[in-house]
């Protein structure tokens, strides 16, 4: 397994340029924040999350990055239904100057790192459950493997290598081939994912 150790030897054995340690560090974690929020197949992971009566608004994980898709409700009678996305203007506008409304859950917003639900639930007997995107931790020490530095090593490495030539050396060819590089390889694993949710008889997205 490579480590992020390993990464940063790696870059600056690409760049082949002293003291550049600090940067190459940097600019790794930095390609890791540009990339966290894409929908990469290993990262998505599921939330249940169980109604409380009365109350609107809910957390999500503290590891949720964004929606796969939308947020469903299972009820008491253990029928599952689609929630309808609204955002938090919607939301706002459809409550405002109306009295509460309680009920079944029909639609939702998402806000920060909650989700509002309306109407607000009667009691804790509805289920709400969806796919997301999980903000995997980035590395912290130069041991750290994981996601992101192995099946995803060449995106980051690719992506940190066109940061450093665009905004610390300044060569805008060299970043733009990086950027491009980071691309095709990301383009890669998404069809390698997609091959694996269609094997699996997945949908890759809710209509």
């Amino acid at each position: 397994m490579a480590t992020y150790g390993e990464m940063k030897a790696r870059l600056a054995g690409d760049l082949r340029r002293t003291g550049l340690a600090d940067v190459i560090a940097s600019k790794i974690l930095e390609a890791i924040r540009h990339l966290k929020d894409e929908p990469w197949y290993e990262t998505e992971t599921s939330m249940s999350v169980t109604s409380v009566a009365d109350q609107r608004e809910y957390d999500f994980p503290d590891d949720f990055s964004v929606l796969v898709g939308r947020i469903y409700t299972t009820d008491s009678a253990g029928t599952r239904s689609q929630l309808v996305p609204l955002s938090i203007d919607e939301l706002d506008v459809m409550r405002d100057g109306t009295p509460e409304v309680t009920g079944e859950p029909a639609c939702y917003a998402v806000l920060g790192s909650q989700f509002l639900v309306d109407p607000v639930p009667t009691d804790n007997l509805t289920i709400f459950d969806a796919r997301y995107i999980s903000n995997l931790a980035p590395p912290t020490s130069d041991s750290s493997e994981g996601f992101w530095m192995n099946e995803a090593q060449d995106v980051v490495a690719h992506q940190a290598l066109g940061y450093i030539w665009a905004t610390v050396i300044r060569d805008p060819e060299k970043a733009q081939s990086e950027f491009a590089l980071a691309q095709q390889e990301f383009l890669r694993i998404t069809a390698k994912s997609e091959q694996r949710i269609f094997a699996q008889g997945r949908e890759v997205c809710d209509e």
